[in-house]
């Protein structure tokens, strides 16, 4: 599923009462806009009420025999726990002070990490790899 931007899994046999976790790791590309991202969530599954093969239900759908489908699929705006906030990236700027030096001369390279964003970025490192 690398790349997908709408990963679906199936299969599942749940157990009654029982469930069923989906972990998995999200890379955000580069070029994704600030902003807050949420991520909605739908199940379907077999209708066991379904006189064909492939007649699917979802929660809060309508069983091909007759009957509400308890339950709902997930809201994304009912909560903001599987929210993703893509934010401004940090900003590096390296000068040095003079720009120009003799031989065994002193130069002073300053380095200034800026954060644009409005909450604190902590455990930041810096490698400057010197030519």
């Amino acid at each position: 599923m690398v790349g997908a931007v709408a990963p679906t899994w199936s299969s599942f046999t749940i157990p009654g009462g029982g469930s069923v976790a989906v972990n998995f790791i999200v890379n955000v590309p580069g070029a994704t806009a600030p902003g807050v991202y949420q991520n909605p969530a739908t199940v379907t599954y077999d209708d066991p009420t379904r006189t064909v093969a492939g007649q699917t239900v979802t929660p809060g759908g309508v069983y091909q025999g007759g009957g509400v489908v308890l339950g709902s699929n997930y809201a994304a705006a009912s909560t903001t726990v599987e929210d993703v906030t893509v934010r401004t990236p940090l900003v590096v700027a390296k000068s040095f002070a003079p720009t120009s030096i003799s031989t065994n001369g002193v130069s002073v390279l300053s380095v200034v990490i800026t954060n644009p964003n409005s909450i604190a970025v902590s455990g930041v490192t810096l490698t400057d790899n010197y030519p």
